[in-house]
């Protein structure tokens, strides 16, 4: 076996074992996608709720995957983690593949995408996040490569990215505009600009016509115009950098050197498309997630600028030098993995307990309620998933008006997790409230009723806690015969 055949299959069961240690622990955000994909699966398109096309994920190439596992009968909680995986390791193949081992410092660049617990995380717990990693990094490389007479295949990743993330737009228009204006060939980028539309733009038309909006209800409900939301943003950059030392102070020296050089369109392109996406990132204000899910698609280009900041390091010149820099930074990279390790297996158990609790919540809505039943609850992942129950979503990602409400402050709070509307949702008199924590308990717990609640909530809903499966379940249901609230007329969905 070569040297480099070696050092693959080495990152590849490192990046493997990693992902083992995690075991499952899917993300409530996942379920989103799985309801979307079982309701397509059921035939009735995809939607959160029958009846109401609103776009509440963000990944639709993602969805469809995931109803083509469901269409052959296998379980989402299983193959999709298993597919995570997949393409987490599809993105180590690129790195590879795609790395110049021309010097030393490229042998260590895949090494920042196998050991990138955030990248793992986010391929264990159902998400998109590596196979969007995969294309922007395979994208931006050939891209870098392309000639005139070329297929343009870098134009069709993006629009596979398109299809999977909304960020796969600015991908494109990244990669197209520094690399034309790098050398000015823009003729011979006519089959590109259209091999793009022709992924990209009917799905554009499907989202407006169906959906009735050109950006995901999602994005009305996470993303606002305020200082608090830049000032989030850059406390989540900056919390990055501290997570990931290493890759972030050699990939900052890389950006300072490539854009010196600009010796070749990957000179150009690694910067130009790096910083925009960061600024981006800052823009939108992060992510609640400790996975840097908002910053993991960039990984690719950040292990490539950390190799072209690695060769720049005083010494790196000569055989001796640069294999002393190498084993520092394998060094540094391997003490940021395993520092941050604990966390992570932390974050792992608390995601695997809120499944196994959502999940068991479902099935007791499954159970103990009929199917024409109405819930309300904020975290609408497993629980809507499980129970199949009609939803209402009170964070709004599924909902219309509560996304599209604007909120003082707006920044400031969770990001994600900002807007909702009790008095809009109440007058929609649900037939069951179950909370964001206090639902599950050993014994029946007392639940407290938030202070903006509607005043008439005591009047019309009765908190219960019944046994179930050696738990309990609290929760608020709808008194027979509650009057209406109060200011309003009923607004009852119809399941």
């Amino acid at each position: 076996m070569s040297r480099t055949a070696l050092l693959a299959a080495l990152s590849a069961a490192l990046l493997l074992g990693l992902a083992s240690s995690f075991g499952l622990c899917l993300q409530d955000d996942a379920f989103i996608s799985f309801r979307y994909a079982r309701n397509l699966v059921d035939g009735y398109g995809l939607v959160f709720n029958p009846g109401e096309p609103v776009e509440g994920y963000t990944n639709f190439l993602w969805t469809l995957l995931i109803a083509g596992t469901m269409a052959l009968g296998a379980s989402p909680l299983l193959w999709v983690p298993l597919l995570g995986v997949a393409t987490a390791l599809g993105a180590l193949v690129v790195a590879w593949v795609f790395t110049p081992h021309d010097r030393p410092a490229g042998w260590l660049a895949p090494s920042f995408v196998a050991l990138n617990l955030g990248l793992i995380m986010e391929a264990v717990q159902g998400l998109e996040t590596a196979l969007v990693a995969l294309w922007v990094g395979l994208a931006l490389a050939l891209r870098a490569r392309e000639e005139p007479g070329d297929v343009p295949w870098s134009a069709a990743v993006a629009g596979l990215a398109a299809l999977t993330r909304p960020e796969g737009y600015l991908l494109f228009g990244l990669l197209e505009g520094l690399g034309t204006l790098w050398d000015r060939r823009w003729r011979h980028r006519l089959r590109a600009w259209g091999l793009f539309a022709g992924l990209a733009l009917p799905h554009l038309a499907f989202r407006v016509l169906y959906y009735g909006d050109i950006v995901p209800n999602t994005f009305h409900a996470k993303v606002g115009h305020s200082p608090d939301q830049v000032r989030r943003g850059l406390a989540y950059l900056a919390d990055f950098a501290l997570a990931n030392p290493s890759l972030a102070l050699l990939a900052l020296a890389g950006v300072a050197v490539t854009l010196r050089r600009r010796g070749s369109r990957r000179d150009v392109l690694l910067p130009g498309l790096v910083l925009p996406w960061l600024a981006y990132v800052v823009a939108v204000g992060g992510d609640f997630k400790p996975t840097w899910r908002f910053v993991v698609p960039l990984l690719l280009p950040l292990s490539w600028l950390a190799a072209e900041g690695l060769a720049a390091l005083p010494g790196a010149g000569s055989a001796r030098g640069a294999a002393l820099w190498v084993l520092l930074a394998a060094a540094g990279l391997g003490a940021d993995t395993a520092r941050a390790w604990p966390g992570f297996a932390r974050e792992a158990a608390l995601r695997r307990e809120v499944m196994d609790d959502h999940l068991l919540a479902g099935a007791f809505l499954r159970e103990n309620f009929p199917p024409d039943a109405v819930l309300a609850i904020h975290a609408a992942g497993a629980v809507p998933y499980a129970s199949g129950l009609y939803t209402i979503d009170m964070w709004g990602l599924s909902d219309p008006h509560i996304a599209r409400r604007e909120i003082e402050g707006m920044g400031s709070g969770t990001a994600g997790h900002e807007k909702t509307d009790y008095s809009y949702v109440f007058s929609r008199s649900p037939d069951i409230y179950l909370p964001h924590s206090g639902y599950l308990s050993d014994r029946p717990q007392q639940l407290l009723i938030p202070a903006d609640f509607p005043p008439d909530f005591e009047l019309r809903y009765t908190q219960r806690s019944v046994p179930y499966r050696g738990r309990w379940v609290n929760l608020y249901t709808l008194n027979e015969g509650a009057p209406p609230p109060r200011g309003s007329s009923p607004q009852r969905p119809d399941p």
